[in-house]
């Protein structure tokens, strides 16, 4: 039977038997206590820290959200932590389970793949070398209490991970603290420092993004330009590239246009240093998409549609299927979903069609490899509809 192993909570260590005399034994037993005792070291935090924290205490601030999120005083489940990082980071992270650590509950993470913790340290310390940036949220246990870190290094020569510990005091992964003979050193810039081997014996879990883990188990999602250009979406709305512009993060603008309705519509895609689309972005004049003399106009119908068809990552084409019908089919139920627009239970779809319809003011689409905004602006002094497309 699965145990439900909780990680983090400043008063979990309040039911754990500490060997007498043990480091141990003088953390604060409860979150109370926790707050007195390291107050100075609290307000000290650097400010986004001191921001996620002030936002996981709000969804934790009833029981029905400790019951979602966790519980600051006992710590949060996997499910539980996953749903937090979720609710403050809008990301579908894969879990990555170490094997042979006692079976605990997963219920609700979309993507649970399990993993020796040596090829599990392995793949994490590769993603330093071929994912910039990373970083990654790390479970620890040491078969008598959980904890979280984030792991932002490694070291190839050295064999070494550096980490960040929210523990504001001495790292939880020193040797006076836990019960693996793990050793934490300090680091540069607050951090921590332990062997990968140190890391093997403890590692429970990691979150990392769907992006990172198929670009190191070589899962294609990015969309090359050199096969956008060979694609139907670019040779039937007859697209050529008219202006191009580079950033100082590496990043290139390039403006395509359309072989007709020129006035109507703006394209413009955000390519990498290996010219992959990082974000695709289309501008509708809105009175081109709704207005007369054909009310819901098809031809707007026919790009937006197929604009986010064509740049859906391969593997968010399933879930991402729904909302290019919700634009296949908006005309046909533009009035029925009028009617509807006051009602409470609008479905994602829906949202997303009346935001296309001008009648709410935006709308985004969550999926693990992209996220879709749809929302409604002026450019120009003049309402527009922009539809984006950003890969992660």
């Amino acid at each position: 039977m699965d145990q439900e192993i909780r990680f983090g909570g400043s008063g979990a260590v309040a039911d754990i038997a500490a060997p007498p005399g043990s480091a141990f034994a003088s953390l604060p037993r409860t979150n109370e206590e926790f707050q007195r005792r390291y107050a100075d070291r609290l307000a000290a935090r650097p400010t986004w820290m001191k921001v996620l924290e002030a936002g996981a205490m709000q969804l934790r601030s009833t029981p029905e959200g400790r019951q979602t999120y966790g519980d600051p005083e006992r710590g949060a489940s996997l499910p539980q932590a996953w749903r937090m990082q979720f609710a403050l980071s809008g990301s579908y992270k894969v879990c990555l389970l170490a094997r042979g650590r006692p079976s605990t509950p997963v219920d609700g993470i979309p993507e649970v793949v399990l993993i020796a913790p040596t090829d599990l340290v392995g793949a994490l310390a590769r993603a330093f070398d071929e994912i910039e940036p990373f970083a990654a949220q790390l479970f620890v246990h040491d078969d008598r209490m959980g904890h979280s870190i984030t792991l932002t290094g490694h070291d190839a020569a050295a064999g070494t991970v550096t980490y960040v510990d929210p523990w504001p005091e001495r790292s939880l992964l020193c040797r006076e603290f836990n019960a693996a003979g793990v050793d934490a050193q300090p680091a540069e810039n607050g951090q921590w420092r332990i062997t990968d081997a140190e890391l093997a014996r403890v590692i429970f879990a990691a979150f990392v993004m769907p992006t990172d883990w198929a670009q190191l188990t070589g899962r294609p999602f990015r969309i090359a330009y050199a096969e956008l250009q060979q694609t139907d979406f670019w040779k039937f709305f007859h697209l050529r590239e008219v202006g191009r512009t580079a950033d100082g993060d590496g990043r290139v603008h390039v403006v395509l246009q359309p072989g007709g309705f020129k006035q109507e519509m703006h394209l413009q895609l955000e390519l990498d240093r290996a010219e992959q689309v990082r974000k695709a972005s289309l501008a509708l004049r809105r009175g081109w998409v709704v207005g007369p003399p054909q009310g819901v106009n098809p031809l707007a119908v026919d790009i937006a549609k197929s604009f986010v068809g064509a740049f859906l990552p391969e593997p968010d084409r399933t879930a991402g299927e729904a909302y290019v019908q919700a634009l296949r089919d908006v005309r046909a139920g533009a009035k029925a979903l009028v009617e509807r627009r006051e009602q409470p239970d609008l479905s994602n779809e829906e949202e997303f069609q009346l935001t296309y319809l001008g009648l709410l003011e935006s709308h985004t689409v969550l999926l693990p490899y992209c996220r879709i905004d749809v929302k409604n602006a002026e450019r120009d002094g003049e309402p527009w509809l922009s539809l984006d497309v950003d890969h992660y």
